[in-house]
């Protein structure tokens, strides 16, 4: 894959691709998601796995009607990301379908609707969890 493929961030002042900046925040959250997997258990584990295949089928949807690159689009991590904040912000205990619905929202409305990647004015995964908080 050529990196020159993946526009920059339009607010961050690094030469940094996109797939790269996400990449290492992936790589920071990973030690405290193993560790909720590890405390919490399956419910957590099953819980991150829809929230985050919610965010990436959303997001497929939303580029592939936006007539822009789906496999591009994904491998960005930025649908990834979403899904992780999003799995790590509600309770390991909630269900399944409350996460597809908030993945969804989150990459649908959050980010969708606002432009895509960097343009949106709020965290989509925060968003989301703000929506499914006053529903």
């Amino acid at each position: 894959m050529n990196p020159a493929t993946f526009a920059n961030i339009p607010h961050a002042h690094s030469q940094d691709s996109v797939p790269k900046l996400m990449g290492k925040v992936l790589l920071a959250l990973l030690p405290a998601t193993l560790y909720g997997i590890v405390l919490f258990g399956w419910p957590a584990f099953n819980l991150l796995a829809v929230t985050v295949l919610a965010c990436l089928l959303g997001e497929a949807v939303c580029l592939w009607l936006a007539g822009r690159s789906v496999r591009l689009g994904l491998l960005d991590g930025s649908a990834l990301l979403t899904g992780i904040l999003l799995a790590m912000s509600l309770p390991p205990w909630a269900p399944w379908w409350i996460g597809a619905i908030g993945g969804a929202f989150a990459i649908v409305i959050g980010k969708g609707v606002f432009g895509g990647t960097g343009q949106n004015v709020f965290n989509p995964a925060m968003l989301a969890r703000v929506m499914l908080l006053v529903s």
